[in-house]
């Protein structure tokens, strides 16, 4: 859809491997192209602004959550820990175009059971992603891992990550299976730029789970 209301429909990129080929489940743009990603078959196509779909990653069983664009025109991509059938077998990794070509991160598993993974891209190109409510931590395009570990979250986990124009990072809280609301003590944090600390601001509520 352009500025001025103009809309143009092109064809839904789908999952390989679903009955029916299921459409996308999360849409980002790197590169001047949208990216998709549909969870079933865990595939990722790109998608040029000539509506050109081209499947860059598909392997089955894989369990792609989440992807977010990185700095040079790709994707980072999250699978979950243990997940197999692919060249990534959990934890990060990259999709770079123009052919697909994988690069694996292994090393930046992630130990939260919160699905799909939080992740966001942060001013420089660096993936940022949530490990549970222990940490947030982000990773350079040549798999530097870099930590800021989170105090007071108890046994909430990180839901949500979002940079704003200032390059602040505010992330939120909640504790698994008891929602978002005052009675879970659920929190909002930042990490403010170039901090390597964060400050964590508990919701008002009466119990948690």
């Amino acid at each position: 859809i352009t500025t001025a209301g103009a809309v143009t429909e092109y064809p839904v990129a789908r999952a390989a491997y679903s009955h029916g080929g299921d459409g996308p489940s999360t849409i980002v743009s790197s590169g001047g192209s949208l990216w998709t990603l549909a969870n079933v078959g865990s595939t990722i196509d790109e998608i040029s602004t000539a509506g050109v779909a081209t499947r860059l990653y598909a392997h089955l069983n894989q369990s792609a959550t989440n992807i977010v664009a990185d700095g040079s025109g790709g994707v980072w991509a999250a699978s979950l820990t243990g997940a197999g059938g692919g060249p990534v077998s959990g934890g990060l990794f990259r999709v770079d175009p123009p052919n697909g070509r994988v690069r694996n991160y292994r090393a930046a598993r992630f130990g939260g059971q919160f699905q799909p993974l939080p992740m966001a891209t942060g001013p420089n190109g660096t993936a940022w992603f949530a490990d549970g409510g222990s940490a947030i931590k982000s990773i350079t395009s040549a798999g530097r891992v870099r930590a800021v570990h989170l105090r007071g979250s108890g046994s909430k986990f990180v839901t949500s990550l979002a940079f704003d124009r200032k390059g602040n990072l505010w992330f939120t809280e909640y504790v698994p299976g008891g929602g978002f609301e005052p009675t879970t003590k659920g929190a909002i944090g930042e990490i403010p730029a170039g901090s390597k600390s964060a400050t964590l601001t508990p919701l008002p509520g009466v119990s948690s789970p």
